[in-house]
């Protein structure tokens, strides 16, 4: 069964935050970067994937 995953950049320095926050749903962590970087083309960066805290979607 497929969940919401957030999938964040890890940033490249100590002090930076992540500039890209992704929801998607997916049927694990890394199936969830793999959409991440396939639909975004950015595949330079480091990603981070965890499950969502609420699956609820609203439509």
């Amino acid at each position: 069964m497929k969940q919401l995953y957030v999938v964040k950049d890890v940033p490249k320095y100590e002090d930076d935050v992540s500039s890209y926050i992704y929801i998607v749903k997916a049927n694990d962590y890394k199936e969830a970067i793999e959409i991440v970087k396939e639909k975004t083309g950015i595949t330079t960066f480091s990603f981070d994937a965890e499950l969502a805290d609420n699956d609820e979607v609203w439509e």
